[in-house]
């Protein structure tokens, strides 16, 4: 019905232009290049000049992935989505009194900040959120 009211109604305005379906030229599929994966004894036997540049570490680079691991050590504290073993990981890192390159107390202070203020506000935080950090468990 509605077919034979639209064939009905005199079309105005222009008319498509039907032209004849264009060949194209068949694609070809490009396959990838299939690299293999060297072995580290392969890598041990390789010279130098084989192996390329060795990328060196800034000081910027060292202090933005001292600044990553600081960010994301307390944002696993306030996700819910973090399993209980990756959280408690942040908190024993968080309050272990080790002094290495990445830990708590080298990238807070890293960063121009006192490690134990830092430390209180994490708790503080944690709790506001309701969401207590278990400090007995990771002595």
């Amino acid at each position: 019905m509605q077919l034979a009211i639209f064939l009905d109604d005199p079309h105005e305005g222009p008319s498509p232009i039907l032209q004849a379906r264009v060949r194209r030229a068949y694609r070809r599929t490009v396959l990838p290049k299939v690299e293999s994966q060297l072995s580290l004894l392969d890598l041990l036997t390789l010279p130098d000049s084989e192996l390329g540049p060795v990328e060196t570490w800034t000081d910027d680079d060292i202090a933005d992935l001292r600044l990553y691991v600081l960010h994301d050590a307390t944002r696993v504290l306030l996700d819910l989505r973090a399993s209980a073993k990756r959280r408690q990981e942040s908190v024993d890192w968080i309050f272990s009194d080790e002094e290495t390159p990445f830990s708590f107390k080298t990238c807070v202070t890293s960063e121009g900040g006192d490690w134990r203020e830092f430390r209180e506000e994490i708790v503080l935080l944690c709790e506001r959120h309701k969401m207590p950090i278990n400090v007995q468990a990771s002595s």
